[in-house]
């Protein structure tokens, strides 16, 4: 029994095993969840720069249909943009003579993909 005891102790100052698992256990309870929260607000970034990403090649989608659209009745017309960060599809379907459907779609190089369908009123210049 006694040299179980010599193994435990460290110089005769105290038990080193209990002292040096307690260190580690709190390093790792203060550890872990540090590295998932970090792991984790990665991800939302990521995710966030996506959406942002969509949102704006949506707008710059539109923005480039309305400089080069042309007034079409009842006809239904596909216009394909390319920009550095993805593709952008808009469909425009005229309903009446003074207001039209857009259908965007967004794709994105990550392979991300969004649509809106938006309704604009046009003011035709004859």
């Amino acid at each position: 029994m006694r040299r179980y005891w010599d193994l435990c102790k460290a110089d005769n100052s105290g038990f080193f095993y209990p002292y040096m698992m307690v260190v580690v256990t709190l390093f790792f309870i203060i550890l872990v969840p540090y590295t998932i929260s970090f792991y984790h607000e990665m991800n939302m970034t990521n995710n966030h720069l996506e959406q942002l990403t969509l949102e704006s090649l949506m707008q710059m989608g539109y923005h480039s249909y309305m400089q080069e659209e042309q007034a079409y009745e009842n006809v239904r017309r596909d216009f394909h943009y390319s920009f550095p960060e993805g593709e952008v599809t808009v469909t425009s379907t005229w309903t009446d003579h003074e207001s039209m459907t857009l259908y965007i779609l967004a794709e994105t190089k990550g392979k991300a993909i969004s649509s809106i369908l938006k309704k604009d009123k046009i003011q035709i210049n004859e």
